[in-house]
């Protein structure tokens, strides 16, 4: 099994997204799904923003497993990625990584402003902001499952050697 179980294909696919469908369950059993921002796809690691530090946080302190989901619109391929939760609030790779997300920022919210001129938008939330308090959530991918439509349901696996 390859050191990373991410194609090339796979990260640029979930690079493309801003926001990523998160999952975790509540320590009362509930599932929550909740858009995350992306901040960078490398090796078996998924990076997310979070912004709140509150319930997601809670949450993942009890019980670390999520799943993220995307989907390819040109094959129509639907991805679930599983894998375990690290909170990471400070530090070197804290700070290399809330400067990613500047610039993720930057870009998202410089394409919004340039789209909604276009289209003739007056809106005051283009732009995003830092709150004081935030983390970022490190998915040490478990899994991988692809679901492709060739008529015939299919699902890939393949898991991560630990």
């Amino acid at each position: 099994m390859p050191e990373n179980i991410l194609t090339q294909e796979l990260m640029a696919l979930i690079a493309q997204s801003e926001f990523v469908p998160f999952a975790m369950v509540t320590p009362e059993g509930l599932p929550v799904v909740i858009p995350k921002f992306l901040i960078k796809v490398e090796k078996g690691f998924v990076y997310l923003a979070d912004f709140l530090m509150g319930e997601t946080y809670e949450n993942l302190s009890k019980n670390p497993n999520v799943s993220l989901s995307f989907v390819d619109l040109k094959s129509l391929a639907r991805y679930q990625i599983n894998g375990t939760t690290e909170i990471i609030s400070e530090g070197t790779e804290f700070d290399v990584l809330v400067e990613i997300l500047h610039e993720r920022e930057m870009h998202f919210s410089t394409s919004r402003i340039i789209q909604g001129s276009q289209e003739g938008h007056k809106h005051k939330n283009f732009e995003m902001g830092f709150p004081d308090r935030m983390a970022v959530i490190k998915i040490k991918i478990a899994e991988i499952v692809c679901i492709t439509t060739d008529g015939t349901p299919q699902v890939t696996r393949k898991k991560v050697p630990h």
